[in-house]
């Protein structure tokens, strides 16, 4: 289970159509960096898609980052969750089963 700091996380009721909405962002993301042969555009995506994935895993457990200062700091955190790499992990079965 993850530990959401309440200075950087608030509750927010988020429903299963916008938890998927997040993670498939984060999805597109992998793609695009995956396929891109320019490498700073697949760090921009890699990048972007860590940060989308970790609002997807977030919004998974109804919380919602604090616009604080700091709270890119929590996030990271939350972000090197393994769920995270769990996360990334299926997206890239996905990809490996669809392409």
């Amino acid at each position: 289970m993850i530990k959401f700091d309440d200075k950087y996380f608030k509750d927010f009721v988020f429903t299963g159509e916008q938890v998927l909405k997040n993670f498939e962002n984060a999805m597109k993301d992998i793609r695009i960096a995956h396929e891109d042969e320019i490498a700073d555009v697949k760090f921009t995506y890699s990048y972007d898609a860590l940060i989308k994935g970790g609002i997807a895993l977030i919004s998974r457990y109804n919380k919602k980052v604090k616009s604080v200062p700091g709270h890119h700091i929590s996030f990271v955190s939350v972000a090197r969750h393994p769920a995270v790499h769990e996360i990334i992990l299926e997206c890239r079965r996905r990809e490996r089963a669809s392409g």
